[in-house]
C-alpha cells in the first residue's frame, strides 16, 4: 500500500445513490450510523473528526437535498476510500465527478459542488486504515446521462432516458425528431419499479429509443 502523495491527480466518480453508493470498482450500501465511541464492530468503521460512523448498514431515505445533512459527505470519504485501496493508495489529490438526478442538477448542481468541497482536504480512516486526500475540484452531472453520452450523435426521432434508482425514477426525453436529444428531465418517487406508467406508451415497434439505466 502506497502512502505516498500521488502529484498526479486522480478523478473518482461517484455515484450518491439512495440505496448504494457505485464507483468504477465498487459498490455498497448508502447507510451511515454514527457512534459516540468507538463501536465493538468495526469492519466499516470510518473515523473522520473524533467521530464514529458505520458504513452500509442500511439504505438512505430519500431526501429531496442530498446537502441537507452530512450522510453523503461520510459516504464520499468511503467510496474515495475504496478507490483508493483499489489502486493500492492512501493519500492522494482527487478530483470528483458526482450525479445528481435529472431534476435537481440545474437547482443543486452549485450547492452539491459546495458541499462536496466543503473543506480542501481530508483526513480520516476506513477499515483501520488512514487516507488523506487533497480535492482538487468536483463537477456534477445529471445521473444516467453517461449511459448515453457517446451515443447523442446516432440519435433521431424520440428518445427517452429512464434511470430506476431505489425508490426513484429519472426519466428525460427529446421530442424534436430530427435534433439530438437535449432529455429534459422529471423525477419521480415510485413505491414498485415494475408498473412504470411511462414504459406502458412506448410500444414495441414504435420507432422510439427507451434507454433504462439501473
Amino acid at each position: 500500500m502506497s502512502t505516498a502523495n500521488n502529484t498526479r491527480p486522480i478523478a473518482i466518480g461517484i455515484d450518491h445513490g439512495f440505496g448504494q453508493i457505485k464507483t468504477a470498482h465498487t459498490c455498497f450500501k448508502a447507510g451511515v450510523t454514527i457512534h459516540e465511541k468507538e463501536p465493538t464492530f468495526k469492519s466499516d468503521l470510518l473515523i473522520y473528526e473524533g467521530r464514529y460512523y458505520t458504513i452500509g448498514e442500511e439504505h438512505k431515505t430519500f431526501l429531496s437535498d442530498k446537502a441537507l445533512d452530512q450522510d453523503y459527505y461520510i459516504l464520499t470519504l468511503a467510496a474515495i476510500a475504496r478507490e483508493l485501496r483499489f489502486r493500492g493508495m492512501t493519500s492522494a489529490r482527487v478530483y470528483l465527478a458526482a450525479g445528481l438526478p435529472l431534476t435537481w442538477v440545474s437547482e443543486q448542481r452549485e450547492t452539491f459542488k459546495a458541499y462536496l468541497l466543503q473543506k480542501p482536504s481530508a483526513d480520516f480512516t476506513f477499515r483501520g486504515l488512514a487516507y488523506h486526500v487533497d480535492f482538487l475540484g468536483a463537477e456534477v452531472y445529471p445521473q444516467g446521462f453517461s449511459a448515453i453520452a457517446d451515443k447523442l450523435s446516432e440519435f433521431r426521432g424520440v428518445t427517452m432516458l429512464c434511470d430506476i434508482g431505489n425508490g426513484t425514477i429519472g426519466t428525460g426525453s427529446n421530442t424534436d425528431p430530427t435534433a439530438v436529444p437535449s432529455l429534459p428531465p422529471s423525477t419521480t418517487t415510485s413505491p414498485d419499479r415494475r408498473d412504470l406508467p411511462l414504459t406502458r406508451s412506448w410500444k414495441r415497434g414504435s420507432g422510439r429509443r427507451l434507454f433504462f439505466r439501473k
